[in-house]
């Protein structure tokens, strides 16, 4: 039976290259991925990525990129972190490590508190319109 003992052969020989390019492509998604995760500590703000969490925003082309900042509760595993969600955020609060990014204020990016408006109270602050400038009529009034 040459003809069998070839076709065997064959077979061993197919099922060898493959086994070795399945071995080749292990290696190289191995060291394409060799970077670390990022290390956040409990206590640490975080921004989550708001992709796939459902919000009350009309558009989601519209919506925020990044809900947060949050704070980290706990650490569930290296990739893996409980944070502290608001009540309004219905859900669960533990994220995969790729949704977050850590929160550095910053600033120059938060806008001063507006300053306190002082209005006279009591009957003095009653004042009289003298005349209307100028205004628009609806159809309907």
């Amino acid at each position: 039976m040459p003809a069998a003992d070839e076709h065997i052969k064959q077979l061993k020989e197919v099922q060898h290259e493959v086994l070795s390019s399945l071995h080749m492509a292990k290696e190289r998604m191995k060291a394409g991925n060799n970077s670390t995760l990022p290390d956040y500590k409990v206590g640490d703000k975080v921004w989550l990525d708001a992709k796939n969490i459902e919000t009350q925003r009309p558009s989601k082309k519209l919506d925020h990129q990044s809900l947060g900042p949050f704070k980290i509760v706990e650490q569930i595993s290296p990739a893996a972190y409980r944070l502290e969600l608001p009540a309004s955020m219905k859900g669960h609060d533990v994220f995969y490590v790729g949704k977050l990014s850590p929160y550095r204020f910053d600033p120059v990016r938060v806008p001063p508190p507006p300053p306190a408006v002082e209005t006279p109270s009591g009957e003095d602050n009653i004042q009289e319109v003298e005349k209307i400038l100028d205004g628009k009529r609806d159809h309907g009034c």
